[in-house]
């Protein structure tokens, strides 16, 4: 009895520094300013509350106390999260040699890998980004969101053939996740397929028919299809699944006018 007293006692002390993984990690590199684990998974949760700024003192933290026995896929991700908080906080100039480095420590870093692409395409360096698309997939070609990505830039560079295929690879690995139809949607409708973007948008549906975003979106290319029916339609039943959905009832409201 006494013994497990003592340890409730224990556990009731020590509830203030585990309400969340930000004290608990904040207590820890309190504890502990020179531990690199303690200051990479601080860093982590003040990413996590898009304390960036804040963030990336402790990654830097992190990075000088690295050592020849850290374990190589933690300093690997001290680079690729450092990348990610500089993408955060707009300073850029350091974050392709973050990835780049995430990448030489551990070659299989897919999202280093697939992060440097998007931060090349938000750059419209595209030549780049498909570069590294293609090389994220001879490592590793089973990456969904690569194969999608990559099939976007062949869409973009006039290569449909191409565009295809990578998207039916994303559909194959994954043929029942609402989320591959859904990019690949948005993906077509960005390049104006709106076609193909229905055909996916639908497929999406039929996973899950109570997403009332997806009906927002079929309702969006029927308008601009001057289809102002269907538009009213699919918007009709986004506001079936969600009444109070204040974009549905606002692009109603659009549709009606024109009518």
């Amino acid at each position: 009895a006494i013994i497990i007293s003592l340890c409730a006692f224990s556990t009731i002390e020590r509830i203030p520094f585990w309400q969340s993984k930000h004290t608990l990690y904040e207590h820890a590199v309190n504890n502990a300013p020179n531990s690199l684990r303690a200051n990479y998974n601080y860093a982590n949760a003040l990413s996590g509350q898009n304390k960036h700024e804040l963030a990336i003192e402790y990654y830097l933290k992190a990075l000088s106390q690295s050592h020849s026995k850290t374990p190589l896929q933690m300093h690997a991700n001290i680079h690729y999260r450092m990348g990610i908080a500089l993408i955060a906080t707009g300073k850029t100039s350091r974050v392709e040699a973050h990835f780049r480095e995430a990448m030489r420590i551990n070659t299989l870093h897919i999202r280093a890998r697939y992060a440097l692409s998007q931060f090349y395409i938000s750059r419209m360096e595209y030549q780049k980004a498909l570069t590294e698309l293609q090389d994220l997939l001879q490592v590793d070609p089973t990456y969904a969101r690569g194969n999608i990505e990559i099939g976007s830039l062949y869409g973009f560079f006039g290569r449909p053939e191409r565009e295809a295929y990578h998207y039916q690879e994303a559909i194959a690995l994954n043929p029942a996740k609402e989320w591959v139809y859904l990019e690949i949607g948005t993906k077509l409708f960005e390049q104006k397929k709106y076609q193909e973007a229905i055909y996916h948008f639908d497929q999406a549906l039929k996973i899950n028919p109570d997403n009332s975003i997806t009906y927002i979106n079929m309702s969006t290319i029927y308008y601009l299809q001057s289809n102002i029916v269907m538009a009213e339609k699919f918007v009709r039943k986004a506001l079936q699944i969600d009444p109070d959905y204040q974009l549905a009832q606002e692009w109603l409201k659009t549709i009606l006018g024109l009518k």
